[in-house]
């Protein structure tokens, strides 16, 4: 694949060096070769994630380090990245991806062709089209919300367009809005769905792939927030949507999709938190 341009993944992290350094393992020449650099946004309690990234840096050309501190919420790192590389004019994407997720080689290659040679203001990726939504551009914002917002709360669901997007994003009244404790954990899908009503035209993208085509971490053992799934699921999930603008119908239809969906308020899903 020729790369006419470049784009960034950015990892938040916390306390996982394991994790980080198996994904640099992996994935470092993958990410290299599509012309992609990473940055690692690190809140750890302690310096093993940044001893890791010290032996990457001495012989990577595309990685980078960025420290937080331990007391920043995850969320918060999330808009701090948008806000870090709304003016690096160097980048056409901006991609945020959980520490522990892991997409297949050829499905890199797919999305990224479509990010270097396509216009799109947001681009979905999605291994798990329940509704069977197929590859789909849109243009309504409520369509998008209707069919798209559950998924994209997934760290790695959703790669922003720089130079459109995160154009004139008003961080203050978002902030106020989404970042509070009974909204936070979903403060990102916030910022999308505002940011899509403030654009004067619209387009986005969801790229439906085959189950498999995202993997979790060899060392990741659980969701970190399932403890407190009751809460997130019922409570932070249902509030952030309803703080939405009116302009966005179908928040019922989308609350109960988060939950069921996901896998978690299904039947087994229910079983398991349960046990």
């Amino acid at each position: 694949m020729i790369n006419k341009f470049k784009n960034v993944v950015c990892v938040p992290t916390y306390n996982r060096p394991e994790v980080i350094e198996e994904l640099l393992i992996r994935y470092q020449g993958m990410y290299e070769s599509l012309n992609y650099d990473i940055y690692i946004y690190d809140s750890s309690e302690n310096q093993d994630t940044k001893e890791v990234l010290e032996r990457f840096l001495l012989k990577s050309n595309n990685i980078y380090y960025e420290h937080i501190d331990s007391a920043v919420h995850s969320n918060m790192k999330v808009y701090k990245i948008y806000k870090d590389f709304a003016e690096r004019k160097e980048y056409k994407y901006i991609w945020v991806q959980s520490d522990s997720i892991r997409w297949a080689n050829d499905v890199l290659e797919q999305i990224t062709e479509i990010l270097n040679t396509k216009e799109y203001d947001l681009v979905v990726p999605n291994y798990r089209d329940i509704e069977h939504i197929g590859t789909k551009v849109y243009d309504n914002p409520n369509l998008f919300f209707k069919e798209c917002a559950w998924h994209m709360s997934l760290y790695g669901a959703t790669i922003v367009k720089r130079n459109t997007f995160l154009q004139n994003v008003d961080g203050n009244d978002l902030e106020r809005r989404f970042c509070v404790p009974t909204k936070i954990n979903f403060s990102h899908v916030g910022l999308y769905f505002e940011q899509i009503i403030m654009l004067p035209s619209f387009k986005g993208i969801h790229i439906s792939l085959e189950e498999g085509s995202l993997t979790s971490s060899l060392y990741k053992k659980d969701s970190g927030w399932k403890r407190q799934s009751l809460f997130i699921l019922c409570e932070a999930w249902p509030n952030l949507i309803n703080e939405l603008s009116d302009r966005y119908k179908y928040k019922k239809e989308v609350i109960k999709k988060e939950g069921v969906y996901s896998g978690y308020f299904d039947e087994y899903g229910l079983k398991r938190l349960r046990v």
